[in-house]
């Protein structure tokens, strides 16, 4: 069974286009979206352990221009 997160991403003004780019490179990612709000984007990631989340959000931290991260577990899914 997948497990699925899902992760807020506050980022600098001036990296957003540059921080998407670099975000498209993590395979694990499987939907991005640039919101509106306090948060800049918002993705979803889906792995097969937990431990691999650990690798991902290095990943996603030693891109320049992260602010702040927020990340949540999926406990439950409706879908229409």
């Amino acid at each position: 069974m997948e497990i699925q997160v899902v992760s807020f991403l506050k980022i600098e003004n001036q990296r957003k286009r540059e921080f998407l780019v670099a975000l498209k490179d993590i395979p694990e990612i499987q939907k991005m979206q640039v919101i509106s709000g306090y948060f800049d984007i918002l993705i979803e990631i889906g792995v097969q352990i937990s431990e691999e989340l650990v690798r991902i959000f290095e990943s996603i931290e030693r891109i320049p221009g992260l602010k702040e991260i927020h990340s949540h577990y999926v406990l439950e899914v409706w879908q229409k």
